[in-house]
């Protein structure tokens, strides 16, 4: 589920309370009032919330990527094309082909993201990669200026994620 973010209008803030906050709590500002829910859903009977724009910038990030195009019902744009990177030949303009489909999924659907790092590894810069495609993706969040962290497994097995490290208090979220 993507939501749209929009930015605070800094001279608005600076005339109001919302002056005084730090970016990180201009985008947190009822921190007791879920925004979303979290991914994977291994909530007990109920989703796991999201009361951070940074963890639902997390969720929407992931849950542009792993979804392909054309499985989202009314919004068939939605996704990336990864899922096809799985039965191309293993040669450099597959790491094209995925940066591109991920940058234009993302610039489009997920504006306030920006993706810092791209880090593409494939069997033949790492042969025990047999059939796997590891995707490292670094990104920040507008106002947010902790750097985060998605790995992603393409292959035989489908396309999946394996944690989402917040390089700034150095913790993970690891999907089951």
């Amino acid at each position: 589920m993507a939501y749209k973010i929009t930015q605070v209008d800094i001279q608005t803030a600076r005339e109001t309370e919302w002056g005084k906050l730090t970016p990180e709590d201009r985008l947190n500002l009822r921190p007791n009032v879920a925004i979303g829910v979290q991914f994977p859903f291994t909530g007990k009977g109920v989703f796991n919330k999201s009361f951070t724009t940074l963890e639902q910038a997390k969720t929407n990030f992931m849950s542009l990527i792993l979804t392909t195009k054309g499985d989202r019902y009314m919004e068939p744009d939605f996704g990336t094309d990864l899922a096809k990177a799985i039965f191309e030949p293993n040669n450099p303009g597959i790491k094209k082909f995925i940066v591109e489909t991920i940058t234009e999924a993302t610039n489009y659907w997920l504006p306030y993201l920006s993706i810092t790092k791209f880090d593409i590894v494939t069997n033949e810069d790492d042969p025990n990669l047999n059939h796997k495609i590891k995707i490292s993706l670094g990104f920040t969040v507008t106002g947010n200026e902790s750097e985060q962290e998605i790995t992603i497994f393409a292959g035989d097995e489908g396309i999946k994620t394996e944690a989402v490290k917040n390089f700034a208090s150095n913790t993970s979220f690891i999907p089951t």
